[in-house]
């Protein structure tokens, strides 16, 4: 099983062509976390760690996001 994780909005638009999905606002994506593929994978939207990602979005937000990954990855183990 593959797993993407979009970190900014070029890659969330590109994860979305690919995959031929609706579209979505990328703030609205980054607040639901993730989306399930048609493929039966996971895209991972999160903000970017930059100070304009921190900008963007609250941290609060962006651990919640980022813990999803890590839960993820210890389940890979």
């Amino acid at each position: 099983m593959k797993n993407i994780t979009a970190m900014d909005c070029k890659a969330f638009n590109a994860a979305f062509r690919m995959y031929n999905l609706s579209k979505m606002p990328f703030k609205a994506a980054i607040e639901k976390g993730g989306l399930d593929l048609p493929n039966g994978c996971k895209l991972y939207i999160v903000a970017h760690c930059s100070t304009l990602g921190q900008a963007n979005t609250n941290f609060e937000l962006q651990l919640k996001n980022w813990s999803m990954i890590k839960q993820f990855l210890n389940e890979l183990k």
